[in-house]
């Protein structure tokens, strides 16, 4: 049923090309409600309870793990000293907690249409030392 509904948000991601640049979250709602068959007001309720939770979850500061979409987590930032790209005035930041999301490898392979991330790639092979080679001019006149 899950990968029903991914199938049906890529379609509804392929018809909003033309009119936007992103999925939105109407567009999630209007998926959750047509694929399940809920109202408009009760697609809206299941997708504002599930991201209230998230949201909620990392207030705690705990890990929210997707397996096969990826991971959000609450980073700490500590405190430093900015500047003000404006004036060049020095500025104090203070410490700070933002989410952080890290994308599973799975869906960086789909996204990529099968083809690995370059991080994802085997490293290449290291460049084998070659033979030295003899230059005509290090050989003897006795030798040609």
């Amino acid at each position: 049923m899950v990968g029903d509904v991914a199938t049906d948000l890529v379609k509804v991601a392929e018809k909003c090309k033309s009119q936007t640049v992103s999925m939105t979250k109407a567009d999630l709602i209007a998926v959750i409600a047509d694929k399940l068959k809920f109202f408009w007001a009760r697609a809206e309720l299941l997708v504002d309870v599930v991201f209230y939770c998230m949201e909620q979850s990392m207030i705690r500061g705990e890990k929210i793990e997707i397996r096969g979409f990826g991971t959000f987590q609450v980073r700490s930032y500590r405190a430093y000293r900015g500047r003000n790209p404006r004036t060049g005035q020095i500025v104090d930041v203070t410490p700070k907690r933002l989410p952080h999301f890290k994308v599973s490898t799975e869906l960086a392979v789909r996204v990529n249409d099968g083809r690995r991330s370059t991080k994802a790639a085997a490293a290449p092979e290291p460049i084998k030392p070659r033979a030295p080679v003899a230059t005509v001019a290090a050989r003897e006149p006795s030798e040609f």
